[in-house]
Formats: C-alpha cells, sequence, structure tokens
C-alpha cells in the first residue's frame, strides 16, 4: 500500500500539517525539520496523491492547451514549444484538440463553468465576443496564441509581414517561381495560412 501524508508525519516524528508545509515550500519550516520530513518522504517513497493536493490547494498544476487539427504539422509545433517550457516545472499538460467550431464552442463553454487547469492557452483557436467575455471572467488565466480579441491576451504572430518577408528574401536571392508549402489554406478557425499566402 502506498505511503499517506500521515506515514510520512509519523516516520519523520512531526505533524501531518507540517508535512503539508515542507511539500508547499512553505518557509515557516526549520531546515532541520525540512531535511527529516525529505528523508522520510525519499524512504517511504511518498508521493503525493494529486487529488488531494487539487482539493487542499485548489490548483490542478495542470495547463490545458486548446488547439485545432493535431496532425497539421504547425500546430504539433506549437504543442513541442508548450512541452519544452513546462519540462522540468511541477506542471502537466492537458491536451483538448478541436475539430470542428462546434467541438470548439462546447470546449469555451466547458472552460467557463468549470475549468481543469491552472492555466489555458488556444492556440489558433479566436473566440467570439461572448465567448471571449465567458473565458475573461472565469476563474483562470487564458492567453490566446497565434489568435486575437481584445478582452484576453494575446501572443500574435503577423503572418502577413512574415509571408512577405520570406517572399522578398527568396526573390533578393534571385528565385522567380516560388512556391508556398504550409497547412491548409482554409479552415474553420485560424485563417493564418491565408495571410501568409497573402504576405
Amino acid at each position: 500500500m502506498p505511503a499517506t501524508i500521515r506515514d510520512v508525519a509519523k516516520y519523520a516524528n512531526v505533524g501531518v500539517g507540517t508535512v503539508s508545509r515542507v511539500l508547499n515550500n512553505n518557509p515557516s519550516v526549520s531546515d532541520e525539520t525540512r531535511l527529516k520530513v525529505l528523508a522520510a518522504i525519499k524512504d517511504l517513497d511518498y508521493h503525493p496523491n494529486p487529488i488531494a493536493r487539487q482539493l487542499s490547494t485548489g490548483r490542478t498544476l495542470t495547463i490545458g492547451v486548446i488547439l485545432p487539427y493535431l496532425t497539421m504539422p504547425s500546430y504539433v509545433e506549437r504543442l513541442r514549444g508548450v512541452q519544452r517550457a513546462l519540462a522540468g516545472t511541477e506542471y502537466d499538460l492537458i491536451l483538448f484538440s478541436v475539430e470542428s467550431p462546434a467541438q470548439r464552442d462546447a470546449f469555451f463553454e466547458d472552460i467557463s463553468r468549470s475549468p481543469r487547469a491552472d492555466g489555458i492557452l488556444i492556440i489558433s483557436l479566436p473566440p467570439e465576443d461572448q465567448q471571449a467575455r465567458r473565458l475573461a471572467n472565469s476563474q483562470v488565466p487564458v492567453v490566446l496564441v497565434d489568435a486575437y480579441h481584445p478582452e484576453l491576451c494575446s501572443v500574435l504572430i503577423d503572418d502577413i509581414q512574415g509571408g512577405r518577408m520570406i517572399t522578398e528574401y527568396l526573390i533578393q536571392l534571385g528565385h522567380q517561381k516560388i512556391a508556398f508549402l504550409g497547412d491548409y489554406l482554409e479552415t474553420p478557425f485560424h485563417p493564418s495560412m491565408r495571410y501568409r499566402m497573402e504576405g
């Protein structure tokens, strides 16, 4: 049977509250006591129950990512960037792949009513005004990536300027027959490929 927080407290000869404070890096615990508790955690191979931890701290230690078409290479690359950023942190990633506007709308509604993560990244899925208001008023920080709404934080790519810059660069190199390779030009979500083509 896995060790419990009570087992750790008994082993270290401290109270359960002290073990909790050590687990939460509370500075009120002395170095000597902290070392005793950490040794007990190691000796007993104790791992906090994530559900109990969520109930006691109100945190899930997860970052939710909502993105369209997980099969599209550009979205996979963005997801890899998120994974790299979370590597080495205490946060896990929960992924929601959206393939239709109705599915997107359902995810946005669900997040605003009952969040399952401590933060949400919404990639290339611009919300409508009412959805953005609900997301902005939810208890979870939301950041749009490659999408924009004035009520939410956004990280944007200037796709038109990017397309223009690469085309000008290729022309400067003497190329005349320039092809465009990218994801689908038309999707029911963010038109970034069309913007790059315009550039």
